[in-house]
């Protein structure tokens, strides 16, 4: 059937007591508002900052970096525990961002998804995810945050073994309702905050 993600009004009070019969429209609402609370609005999502150094711009004292043009000379690992849900299956993601060093070196964005059964941070590889590169999918910038987005795509299941081009996660239906860890690799960027996000299925056989 397919769900309304429009606001959906449940039949009258006085058509709902129990141990009433019902039938026909309310039959209806009653169907099309429990479709919507499971497939729409009870999505998961999370929302994480990364606490990072605050711009002179924006009423910081410190500077963006550090080294030759201010740029930032390392690269970091981010584990994000995200609990998917029971429909989880393609994860969109957002991430905030500076950088301002193209000229030293590859800045890329790596996402990937692992699952937590024996460890956190060495779980299995569920989807080895995508790559942000320079120049093509991140801006150079400097004072201010850039966004990297990958996209609601629903792909299929995914047969990379290496990064690919920006795309939503794909949760198996195995590990689906299970906590999963994304992880997040930064070279010569400074991720601000990073947004997950289930992407909204419409149509659904029920």
């Amino acid at each position: 059937m397919l769900i309304p993600t429009a606001f959906a009004k449940l039949p009258a009070l006085e058509s709902c007591h129990n141990n009433e019969i019902v039938f026909g429209g309310t039959v209806g609402q009653m169907a099309n508002a429990l479709a919507q609370l499971t497939n729409c609005k009870f999505l998961g999502e999370a929302h994480y900052h990364i606490g990072q150094q605050v711009l002179p711009a924006i009423g910081g004292m410190i500077n963006f970096g550090y080294g030759i043009s201010g740029s930032i000379t390392s690269s970091n690992t981010y584990n994000i525990l995200y609990q998917s849900t029971a429909l989880s299956s393609h994860l969109a993601i957002i991430v905030q961002y500076r950088a301002s060093n193209f000229e030293l070196g590859s800045v890329y964005l790596n996402v990937s998804l692992r699952n937590t059964a024996s460890n956190s941070y060495t779980g299995t590889i569920l989807d080895y995810g995508m790559r942000f590169l320079e120049g093509v999918d991140l801006e150079n910038t400097r004072d201010e945050l850039s966004v990297a987005f990958t996209g609601t795509t629903q792909i299929e299941a995914p047969t990379n073994t290496t990064p690919e081009g920006p795309r939503p996660l794909f949760v198996p239906s195995a590990n689906r309702g299970e906590l999963l860890n994304i992880v997040v690799e930064s070279s010569l960027l400074l991720p601000a905050t990073i947004h997950v996000y289930d992407v909204l299925i419409p149509e659904v056989s029920v």
